[in-house]
């Protein structure tokens, strides 16, 4: 094969026969280059570092506590000087509470949306505001929209600097929030479908730096944005370019080590997202009451995906699958020399050194039941059962991250994972109005419709395969040569062989 061979160039099916006859990038990891080692763990935490937690932005930037209709200036100056109370003085100018009998009173979704129709300005202000009174409404029983705009509580149980504060995005606009939210999921539908394209059409590396720059590019312009609706689409763009990253990026830390290492470094990149990154815009909020600063403060590690060609490796599974071997050699080489192996293979001897040799049995999906089984203790405090929840969740995520990954062939395998992850984005899109559901119907009916959700994963979990941890397909056309029925011990064990097995008998020295 020559260095300028086309990476569009889809091998024959005698050449994929060829391959395979001879290379195993299992083995070869296992015995030449190393399976975790300094190389696999600089990836995975570079990886990490460089994937930043854009989705939960929305805790602390819609974080927006009660708010009232303004008054005109010498309404105004009169609640400063006689220092009332935000709530003694919303309750006196307009709906404050459930109040029946009156025009266009529907209870607490206007609270704080409209005011009484008077004159204000010729008011009696001292009746209106009398405090030794018990709370009553003015004259007038029709209410107006707010014609100044709001004030909002500051309370420090929410964000000071928020985006729904800044463009008033709440009352008729309220649903905004949400259509947020969803617009931000649809980025992350599309950054699913568009990295699991690109990472097999155009190789892993080359697809994480572009969409690096997709994600600084949104993040820019969502600090700067100057209307609420700039900022849903580049919240958007932000959605893509990030999920690409963690979509891709999985994919490539799979594919530079073996089965049983796959979900230790799966869980780097887990950690960094779910914990890691959410503690430090925790602690980033704390610091920096403004939305803008925050969100460059969060993003701000980024950037440094930019660096990713000159650290981040090629996959050497999809160069073999686009028939690129010997640069699949000199990554898997370049791995060999920062894992510090004694054991150093030139380009020529590679298609001779490679072992036929299996590698261990690791099921994946019985730990997937088992975490999703046990997230509906019924008897828990709503918040503490949640909570529980989640992590649970978020650890069957991460070995479903691996388990997709499994299913695959090098040819196919980001466009693959990316399209079953993008169909799990429409879920997430819907999720912001069951959200929704917390206030409109009852508290606590969200958790009731995703827990029974949860039992329908919980029983196609069960109908599902297993996946045995043999070495990762490269070509489209081996995967129908695995058997994938029920699970079985003695389905996986045909991977376990043994050494002394005459057929896969190691000879000494065979890699100097």
């Amino acid at each position: 094969m020559s260095d300028d061979e086309s990476r569009d160039a889809e091998p024959t099916t005698e050449e994929q026969e060829e391959i395979a006859q001879f290379l195993n990038v299992d083995n070869f990891l296992e015995e030449v280059v190393g399976s975790h080692g300094l190389w696999q763990w600089l990836v995975a935490l570079f990886l990490m570092l460089t994937t930043p937690s854009p989705s939960t932005f929305p805790v602390y930037a819609n974080s927006v506590g009660q708010y009232r209709c303004r008054m005109e200036s010498t309404v105004e100056d009169y609640i400063v000087t006689h220092n009332l109370q935000f709530t003694q003085v919303a309750e006196r100018i307009g709906p404050w509470s459930t109040v029946s009998g009156t025009n266009n009173l529907t209870g607490s979704a206007t609270y704080g949306c409209s005011r009484y129709q008077l004159n204000w300005t010729s008011a009696n202000l001292d009746q209106v505001f009398n405090l030794s009174v018990q709370t009553t409404h003015p004259t007038a029983t029709t209410v107006e929209k707010c014609p100044y705009g709001y004030v909002y509580e500051t309370n420090a149980d929410h964000y000071p600097g928020n985006v729904v504060q800044e463009f008033n995005v709440i009352c008729d606009q309220r649903s905004l929030q949400s259509f947020g939210t969803s617009m931000y999921m649809v980025g992350m539908l599309l950054g699913f479908l568009l990295g699991g394209w690109c990472g097999d059409r155009f190789g892993r590396c080359i697809t994480l730096t572009a969409f690096s720059c997709v994600e600084l590019l949104g993040t820019i312009v969502v600090s700067l944005a100057p209307n609420y609706a700039v900022y849903i689409i580049f919240r958007t763009v932000i959605g893509i370019g990030n999920t690409v990253k963690v979509s891709v990026g999985n994919v490539l830390v799979y594919e530079i080590t073996v089965a049983r290492y796959r979900s230790l470094y799966g869980s780097i990149l887990a950690l960094g997202l779910d914990f890691v990154f959410r503690a430090y815009m925790a602690l980033c909020a704390y610091l920096i009451p403004q939305w803008r600063a925050l969100n460059a403060a969060v993003m701000c590690t980024g950037a440094l995906g930019l660096l990713y060609p000159l650290i981040v490796p090629e996959s050497p599974r999809w160069l073999i699958s686009r028939k690129q071997l010997r640069k699949a050699i000199k990554q898997m080489h370049r791995g060999c020399q920062i894992n510090q192996r004694r054991k150093v293979v030139r380009d020529e001897q590679y298609f001779d050194e490679l072992l036929e040799k299996a590698t261990r049995l690791e099921e994946r999906m019985k730990p997937m039941r088992e975490n999703f089984v046990v997230t509906h203790p019924a008897d828990l405090v709503l918040t503490i059962c949640s909570n529980i929840g989640l992590v649970l969740v978020t650890t069957s995520v991460c070995m479903i991250y691996v388990y997709v990954a499994e299913l695959y062939p090098s040819e196919i395998r980001s466009y693959a994972f990316g399209v079953v992850f993008a169909i799990s984005r429409i879920g997430s899109i819907i999720c912001p109005f069951i959200n929704d559901l917390d206030e409109s119907l009852s508290h606590g009916s969200p958790m009731v419709i995703y827990s029974a959700i949860l039992i329908l994963v919980v029983f196609a979990l069960s109908h599902l395969p297993d996946t045995c941890g043999e070495n990762l397909t490269d070509f489209l056309g081996k995967r129908d040569e695995r058997t994938f029925s029920e699970p079985s011990v003695s389905q996986c064990e045909l991977t376990d062989v043994k050494p002394e097995d005459e057929e896969f008998e190691k000879p000494e020295n065979r890699y100097t």
